[in-house]
């Protein structure tokens, strides 16, 4: 079960449109404006969103809804869709922005789970960074930076490697 990540002009050009699933988290302004400076730096998103068939999302009880207009796309005509599962903030965010649809990579759901527990744990899972992360990160942005490698080793003695696994 090899999945890969594609283009919206390639999931386009087999016919598919967007959707989102009603009842999922609701799209945040300060997100979109974030992820538009993102777009802006890097001419793309960094981070693919996550779809599945509409169908399927339909088959595991969820309702699609069109990702602008939030109306309902009615049950029979699903097959034509693939739903957002992860990425809401993203494609709104590309769309506002005018990102080619060859620069918005996606992916296709790799598990079977039913759609409503795989919503719930991708909500549930994001966390933002902590003081720990800013310091990791200032580490590998400035690696001459002898305070930014101190606060690095101290954040990596904070959170031993053992502890993993």
């Amino acid at each position: 079960m090899k999945k890969n990540i594609i283009t919206l002009s390639e999931l386009v050009a087999d016919g598919k449109m967007i959707a989102f699933i009603k009842g999922n988290r609701s799209v945040n302004s300060k997100n979109i404006s974030k992820k538009k400076t993102s777009f802006e730096k890097f001419g793309m998103n960094l981070v693919p969103l996550m779809y599945v068939e509409g169908q399927k999302a339909i088959d595991d009880g969820c309702v699609l809804i069109h990702p602008i207009t939030r109306k309902e796309i009615p049950k029979e005509e699903a097959y034509k869709y693939v739903a957002i599962i992860e990425g809401q903030n993203r494609y709104v965010a590309a769309k506002e922005k005018g990102l080619g649809e060859d620069n918005l990579y996606l992916y296709e759901c790799y598990s079977d789970e039913n759609i409503k527990k795989i919503l719930a744990e991708t909500n549930i899972v994001v966390e933002p960074w902590n003081g720990l992360d800013y310091a990791n990160g200032a580490a590998l942005f400035n690696p001459e930076n002898q305070l930014a490698q101190f606060a690095k080793e101290l954040a990596d003695l904070s959170y031993p490697i053992s502890t993993i696994g």
